[in-house]
């Protein structure tokens, strides 16, 4: 019998059955029989916060990863659009995503069903995100190249394209998403979670949550300004990690083993990437941003608007995304079972906030 974990609750507040070692085995019987673990080891949410589950199993193929996507997203449509992507960076070349094995029945289908979930199995890749635990200037370079190497890689996927075959060009979507979500927030939405923070039953987040309003309130003038000029930006358009932070990469030590978790791939401009890494891996070192971004151009040259992107990706990053975990806990309930790393994650948050420049 499998070693699994049985789970009464999971974060997203959704029940699962008491009888979790037979929903594993229908989800593993989707898969070629080479694929049947002899063991299991169960791994939460693996220190991310999606609400994702992950398992490690040993099978005659090999260590292999099962991953138990949220009921919230993604939908069948995203997740085959991501998989489809995996596997056309990996015949080009790019090996270090895990990609998404196929399933026994003849649709080549990537992933299986059971009830509302979407699962899927991928090699199990080596590594750790220590990159904070162990920072070095190497480690930097690889990291940055190896994001360099995903672009080059996905950067002729089909749907990147138009009807004439050359690739696409225009505003950043999610710079135009970025706009309509601080209208949002100014329009009325700041209010409601204040009302929210001042009745929460988080006491030492109040605070925290508190300030972390007052510094969007001082700059969503700005950010509102500086994003309808980005709007304004047209730069090439293709599939994009969008949510590629120091936790998805995987090292050896300072060699990048793994990229993972494209749960948020979308068709954007590199610059959301870029300016998402460095601000993970750099925060506020000039010169590590600087160095990022040259270690990145060695192989992936930016354009001049890429580059005037990437600043205004940043510091809308900072100010919003505080504000989106803050909606998560207040404004939509959400559960997260290591308390802890939320709030470290939020205070980290706060400390970029306090000395970044609009």
């Amino acid at each position: 019998m499998w070693r699994v974990e049985i789970w009464r609750r999971v974060a997203s507040g959704h029940e699962l059955p008491m009888n979790a070692d037979k929903i594993l085995h229908q989800v593993l019987a989707a898969y070629p029989a080479a694929c049947r673990p002899r063991r299991i080891e169960p791994l939460g949410q693996a220190g991310g916060f999606s609400g994702a589950r992950f398992w490690r199993l040993e099978t005659p193929q090999g260590t292999l990863c099962l991953r138990r996507w949220p009921p919230e997203y993604p939908d069948t449509g995203q997740l085959r659009f991501i998989h489809q992507v995996l596997q056309h960076v990996r015949r080009r070349g790019f090996l270090l995503a895990p990609v998404p094995l196929a399933t026994s029945g003849r649709s080549g289908q990537t992933f299986t069903r059971q009830g509302s979930l979407l699962w899927e199995l991928t090699c199990w890749l080596p590594g750790k995100a220590d990159y904070h635990q162990r920072p070095s200037r190497a480690k930097l370079f690889a990291a940055m190249q190896t994001l360099a190497r995903f672009h080059l890689a996905a950067s002729d996927f089909p749907a990147g394209k138009n009807l004439t075959g050359k690739n696409l060009t225009g505003p950043s979507p999610q710079i135009q998403s970025r706009c309509q979500m601080v209208e949002q927030w100014r329009s009325g939405d700041i209010n409601r979670l204040l009302a929210k923070i001042d009745g929460g039953g988080w006491p030492e987040l109040q605070p925290v949550a508190q300030r972390l309003v007052q510094q969007f309130e001082a700059g969503s003038g700005v950010l509102s300004t500086r994003l309808r000029g980005a709007g304004r930006i047209a730069v090439p358009l293709q599939p994009c990690i969008r949510d590629v932070w120091d936790r998805h990469l995987l090292f050896e030590g300072d060699r990048v083993t793994g990229l993972i978790d494209f749960g948020a791939m979308k068709i954007d401009t590199v610059s959301t990437d870029i300016a998402r890494l460095l601000g993970s891996l750099a925060a506020d070192n000039r010169e590590d941003w600087q160095a990022g971004l040259d270690a990145y151009q060695q192989l992936r040259p930016l354009s001049p608007s890429e580059q005037e992107l990437i600043g205004t990706f940043d510091f809308s990053i900072v100010l919003l995304a505080g504000l989106n975990w803050l909606r998560w806990i207040y404004l939509e309930n959400r559960e997260f079972p290591d308390k802890r790393a939320v709030f470290s994650r939020l205070t980290a948050i706060l400390a970029r906030l306090d000395s970044v420049k609009p």
